[in-house]
């Protein structure tokens, strides 16, 4: 995550998060999607750049990856903390802006993970290039970067409709079904998201930045990875809908 305020997830939120993902229904609709590219590369040192609740990091040091983790946000480092206790996990954690992350770390990874949304928390253009280009500098020649977002491209093409019946299946990621999240307001520079939890009465608002698939694919070639491959909801054939997009990114 980065140090600027804005890009910070609103106070209080977090408490929100478990119940948002349901951590046994993402398991299942992700079928191993990411140690299996992770395994196919012969990735073994990671860097999960976008720590949040923790979910990422604990499977994968589950799966025997050696995982250094990156959360800025206190709230979702502790979240994190607490999850990683309950799986008996010990994690490995900095807080370090991703425009600074090579004053971090001073090694070369086999694989960066940019997880769960978080990269359009990013709203400026060259915040996003200066991000994207630490991120390559930490790799090792031939290592991967898998970033993911959500599917802005039904959002901007079907404004009106995403705003008045936004369509999410809650089979990837956000899978609980205790709180719903949904645009209140969309254009090509923004699109500000509301989760609401239907018991504890609770809503918070965030702006994101909407990547369309096209451009964050050719992000990723402008900063110098050599090869892209895009999969939508974990498939390569794009469907007519899907939630998520994941970029896999060679350097």
């Amino acid at each position: 995550m980065v140090k600027t305020q804005s890009y910070l997830t609103p106070k209080g939120m977090v408490g929100l998060w478990t119940d948002f993902v349901d951590w046994e229904k993402r398991k299942k609709g992700e079928e191993s999607f990411f140690t299996n590219k992770l395994k196919e590369n012969g990735c073994k040192v990671i860097l999960d750049t976008a720590l949040g609740g923790g979910y990422e990091s604990i499977n994968l040091i589950k799966n025997k990856f050696q995982v250094y983790s990156n959360e800025i946000d206190n709230d979702f480092k502790n979240l994190a903390l607490i999850n990683a206790n309950k799986n008996n996990v010990i994690l490995n954690i900095k807080n370090c802006d991703w425009r600074e992350l090579s004053k971090c770390y001073n090694i070369q990874f086999d694989a960066l993970i940019c997880l769960g949304n978080s990269f359009t928390y990013m709203l400026k253009k060259e915040d996003q290039i200066t991000a994207l280009k630490e991120m390559y500098f930490l790799l090792r020649k031939g290592g991967i970067l898998i970033i993911d977002h959500r599917n802005y491209d039904y959002m901007l093409n079907n404004k009106k409709e995403a705003l008045i019946n936004f369509k999410y299946s809650r089979k990837y990621y956000y899978c609980g079904e205790l709180v719903s999240g949904y645009p209140i307001e969309i254009n090509n520079n923004y699109v500000v998201m509301e989760w609401k939890h239907h018991k504890k009465n609770e809503s918070y608002r965030l702006k994101l930045y909407p990547f369309r698939a096209e451009e964050m694919f050719s992000l990723l070639k402008a900063v110098g990875f050599k090869k892209v491959e895009t999969y939508y909801d974990f498939n390569k054939e794009k469907p007519e809908h899907f939630d998520f997009v994941q970029h896999i990114a060679v350097k």
